[in-house]
């Protein structure tokens, strides 16, 4: 409710919207991104004491200063600043002859409303056409953001049960997985725990990945090890750029087999069984 009103008192002047320091963090965001967080603000007319006519988003044409604005027809004789109720006289509306097509547009949709005595003009917060009364970060930023396409490696890189830290990770990608003959050592060494047949290529290991078809078990097997297996790569890479510090690949492949082991371990509380068929894949193929 407070960002909606903040929002809601700097908004009602568009044309001379400022953010201020009275209001939160948050609402004066929202003020800077007004082209598109205006039309999120609809007022809902009562008396029209406070609606006014050409800077409230009350008809469904959004902004009648925004509508007009796109042609060359002026103000037509109504005041920058009258309200609703400054343009109705004991229910009818008092407009000067229409001028234009669009001004007829808005006179034809004033005569299917009438104003309320008693009943204050109020706003409503709707983001994507559903009202809401309260605000919600989630709502306004996959509006902003939009709809994307999902990427088909999603699943494998965003698994159930995997390690968080895991899943990010920001670094060019050819020659660090696996053209890099210690990176691939160590790919080609883990990848044959669980049974799967490593790749040199990216692009082939992301389509065998999203092709697996074995059970449940060894495919969550499969990417958790994977996943480990491109963070410490980019850990072990970090780490000798920034503060010289170079591991051999066994003492990597170590290091991997016990945080593999760590994950299983962690399991055994909530799901035993998971946990102990995960541990014996993993231990099956150990050389």
């Amino acid at each position: 409710v407070w960002v909606r009103d903040a929002l809601q008192c700097s908004l009602s002047n568009y044309w001379t919207v400022k953010t201020s320091a009275t209001n939160s963090w948050l609402a004066n965001k929202l003020i800077k991104m007004h082209g598109e967080v205006y039309t999120w603000i609809k007022l809902r007319v009562g008396d029209g004491e406070n609606c006014r006519f050409w800077k409230e988003d009350w008809s469904p044409f959004g902004s009648l200063q925004d509508y007009f604005y796109s042609t060359s027809a002026s103000r037509q004789g109504i005041p920058i600043d009258a309200t609703l109720s400054d343009l109705n006289r004991s229910g009818n509306w008092a407009l000067p002859r229409a001028r234009s097509e669009a001004m007829l547009q808005v006179q034809t949709a004033l005569t299917t409303m009438s104003l309320q005595e008693g009943l204050e003009d109020g706003y409503d917060w709707i983001v994507a056409g559903a009202l809401t009364t309260s605000y919600k970060t989630t709502d306004v930023y996959w509006e902003l953001k939009g709809v994307e396409a999902k990427e088909p490696w999603a699943a494998i890189v965003c698994t159930k049960g995997g390690i968080p830290k895991h899943s990010f990770l920001p670094e060019s990608r050819d020659h660090l997985f696996f053209q890099c003959p210690y990176s691939w050592r160590i790919w080609s060494e883990m990848a044959q725990r669980c049974s799967f047949i490593p790749s040199q290529s990216w692009q082939t290991t992301l389509n065998q990945l999203m092709g697996l078809t074995w059970n449940k078990h060894t495919r969550r097997l499969t990417l958790l090890c994977w996943q480990a297996v491109i963070y410490m790569l980019w850990r072990e890479r970090n780490q000798r750029l920034h503060i010289q510090r170079f591991q051999s690949s066994d003492t990597l492949q170590i290091a991997l087999d016990r945080l593999i082991r760590d994950k299983i371990l962690s399991l055994r509380s909530s799901s035993p069984l998971l946990s102990s068929s995960l541990m014996q894949k993993w231990f099956a193929t150990k050389r």
